[in-house]
């Protein structure tokens, strides 16, 4: 199992941590990156909203995202994702740790909006 990191919302390209080592990946096709944008979007949108409801469906919104992006960055980088952290996506306003198995939603990370969000809880 390994450990995709994408930096700059994939675009500055990242690393791949396998038992083998580490490997340096270029940037992802452009489409790969609005999905990945979206994802981290949505992830922040359900950790940010207080109505429970709201924060329900964007959850499962969340996770489905997830469901059709991990096999997509499992294909472009050939590699099994962990199913706890295998993807940590960030762009400049934070970002999202999402496992492979998609039973647990992605857990945003960093950025201002999270740590504004950190602070109110």
């Amino acid at each position: 199992m390994s450990q995709v990191i994408l930096f700059g919302g994939g675009d500055g390209g990242g690393i791949i941590i396998t038992e083998h080592g580490i490997k340096h990946i270029p940037p992802f096709d452009p489409q790969i990156l609005r999905e990945l944008a979206a994802l981290a979007g949505v992830t922040r949108a359900a950790a940010a909203t207080k109505n429970v409801t709201t924060r329900n469906e964007l959850t499962q919104m969340s996770a489905k995202l997830t469901d059709l992006i991990v096999p997509q960055v499992e294909k472009i980088t050939s590699v099994s994702l962990n199913t706890a952290d295998g993807l940590v996506y960030f762009d400049p306003d934070g970002g999202f740790v999402c496992g492979s198995t998609g039973k647990h939603p992605p857990v945003p990370v960093g950025g201002p909006h999270y740590d504004a969000l950190q602070m109110t809880r």
